[in-house]
C-alpha cells in the first residue's frame, strides 16, 4: 500500500489541497496574497495550510466543534483560522433550506460575502471541484502504475468526497 501518511500534511489530502490551489491559481481564481477558506473535517484543511503557508495565502478553515482538539491546535499552528460550527444538518430539516452555520455552507458563504466587499477570496471546495479527482489522475494513479511496474491486481481505497478513488481509478483504467 501507499504510505500517504508520510505526506508533510500526514494524510493522501496533500494531494488534492496542492491540486486545489494550483487549478486556482491557473483559472485566475485567487491571486497572491488572497485568502482561502475551505469547509474541513481536518486532514484537508492541514493540507491547505501547507500549500497555502508556501504559497502567500491566509487561510480560514470552517470545521465542526466535535473535530479533535489536535487537528484544531495543527491548523492553527499552520496559520489557518479556525471557525467552529455547532454540530447540525446540512439542511433545516424542516424548512429543507440550507443550514447557512452548518460549516460546509459557510465557507462558501465567508468567500461570496469576502467577494462582494471586492475581496480577493476563493473558496476550494473540495467536495465538488474536479481538481480534487484530478490531483490523484496526475499523481497517485501514475505512482501506483510505476511502482507497480504496471501490475495491478485490486485498486482500494478509502472515500470521503471520491477524489481518491475517481482520480486514481481513471488513470488505472487507462
Amino acid at each position: 500500500g501507499k504510505a500517504e501518511y508520510l505526506n508533510p500534511g500526514g494524510s493522501v489530502k496533500d494531494r488534492p489541497a496542492l491540486q486545489l490551489i494550483l487549478d486556482a491559481e491557473a483559472r485566475g481564481l485567487i491571486k497572491p496574497g488572497g485568502t482561502i477558506t475551505e469547509a474541513t473535517s481536518g486532514n484537508t484543511g492541514i493540507g491547505l495550510a501547507h500549500v497555502c503557508a508556501a504559497r502567500g495565502y491566509k487561510l480560514v478553515c470552517c470545521m465542526p466543534s466535535i473535530m479533535s482538539k489536535e487537528k484544531q491546535n495543527t491548523l492553527k499552528q499552520l496559520g489557518a483560522k479556525v471557525i467552529l460550527t455547532k454540530p447540525m444538518p446540512l439542511k433545516d430539516p424542516t424548512t429543507g433550506k440550507p443550514n447557512m452555520e452548518h460549516y460546509h455552507n459557510l465557507a462558501p458563504l465567508l468567500a461570496e460575502e469576502g467577494k462582494k466587499r471586492g475581496e480577493n477570496i476563493f473558496c476550494v471546495n473540495q467536495w465538488n471541484n474536479t481538481a480534487n479527482r484530478m490531483a490523484h489522475y496526475l499523481t497517485t494513479g501514475p505512482e501506483i502504475m510505476a511502482q507497480t511496474n504496471g501490475k495491478i491486481d485490486v485498486f482500494c481505497a478509502a472515500t470521503g468526497t471520491g477524489g481518491t478513488i475517481g482520480g486514481g481509478a481513471r488513470d488505472l483504467k487507462q
